[in-house]
């Protein structure tokens, strides 16, 4: 009888253990290789607590880590190292830009919505290069951000705004070097009232490093001389 009880007692903890293994599996992927996350975490942490659960949970996707203070925006399915295998170009935005309720979580070193490379090598993933001044970091609906598209040699970002006085600001990008992206064009359309100008900049091989994006869209892409131009031709 004693013997009986006893073998009852292990297994009741076996699977009270095998229970608890399961849930902590379920709730967040802990942190690995690959990971996408607020840079110093722990001294953010440790200035942001209603904010803790955003910072010190994870989740997987396209075979990443990726921080759940940043949410998926937009991907794109592309071959970024011209390898013949597609990759994943993946736009991420700090869940306080797109949530007011957690505005008070917005971290000082992770203002940006993120572009992020990650490429495929068959038996495994890694992400290449992140790049935080690609797209817009307005926030909300007021967000400029309208989308990434394929072209014949990478890719191009579309911001957009406006009604009667309107921009869209194009930059396309090569995918040809094996190491990161390259800038290939910028084109900019300023329209009052479906009267337009467009300007059109190309790049030989230009390093995207240094661009300010947001400045230029947050400066109404400097179509105020256009703009007053097509006033004037009305």
């Amino acid at each position: 009888m004693h013997r009986y009880l006893i073998t009852i007692y292990i297994l009741s903890l076996l699977f009270l253990f095998s229970c608890e293994e399961v849930k902590d599996d379920k709730e967040e992927v802990r942190p690995q290789l690959d990971t996408i996350q607020v840079i110093d975490i722990k001294n953010t942490i440790d200035h942001a607590y209603s904010c803790q659960k955003l910072l010190t949970s994870y989740y997987s996707k396209f075979g990443v880590i990726i921080q759940k203070y940043y949410e998926l925006d937009d991907y794109l399915i592309i071959d970024l190292n011209r390898d013949g295998i597609t990759d994943v170009l993946a736009v991420l935005a700090p869940i306080p830009l797109e949530d007011t309720n957690q505005f008070g979580c917005l971290i000082e070193n992770a203002l940006d919505r993120l572009v992020v490379e990650i490429i495929n090598e068959g038996e495994y993933v890694k992400i290449r290069n992140v790049y935080s001044n690609l797209v817009s970091n307005i926030g909300g609906v007021l967000s400029k951000y309208n989308g990434i598209f394929l072209t014949k040699n990478g890719f191009e970002i579309r911001h957009q705004s406006g009604n009667r006085f309107s921009w869209i600001y194009i930059t396309e990008y090569s995918t040809q070097s094996i190491d990161g992206l390259v800038l290939k064009r910028i084109k900019k359309i300023c329209s009052v009232e479906g009267r337009e100008k467009s300007y059109e900049y190309l790049f030989e091989s230009s390093r995207i490093q240094h661009m300010l994006v947001n400045d230029t869209i947050q400066a109404d892409c400097n179509c105020e001389t256009a703009w007053n131009d097509l006033s004037v031709k009305k």
